[in-house]
């Protein structure tokens, strides 16, 4: 099994576009510590059977939420959205429909975190 270091962080275009909503500096600031350690000391596994995670980064000031894909050639964080929020909800259908609401909204189109 791969430790948590092999993995491979990659961001879908609605996750960039996500993060680019934000101030430049902030935006290279968050990706550069999530890409450092995806599943680090602030990553919660919300969703079990889909392998969905959430890693709180900037001071908490920012949710990165994500689906770990396993595979042979090694294992990948993908991306599916930077939120500025800290979820109190732990229900996963109620953090996937929040940031759903906030993704459709900043991207002017319907989001929806699958």
């Amino acid at each position: 099994m791969a430790t948590d270091r092999q993995i491979r962080p990659e961001w879908d275009d609605d996750a960039e576009r996500l993060l680019a909503k934000s101030d430049r500096l902030m935006g290279a600031a968050i990706k550069q510590e999530f890409n450092r350690n995806p599943k680090g000391p602030t990553s919660t596994e919300i969703d079990a059977v889909q392998h969905l995670y959430t890693t709180s980064v900037a001071g908490n000031m920012y949710t990165v939420l994500w689906v770990l894909e396993k595979s042979a050639e090694g294992d990948v964080a993908r991306v599916k959205a930077v939120v500025p929020a800290q979820f109190s909800e732990t229900d996963v259908q109620a953090i996937k429909r929040q940031v759903s609401a906030f993704g459709s909204a900043e991207l002017g189109r319907v989001f929806e975190l699958s």
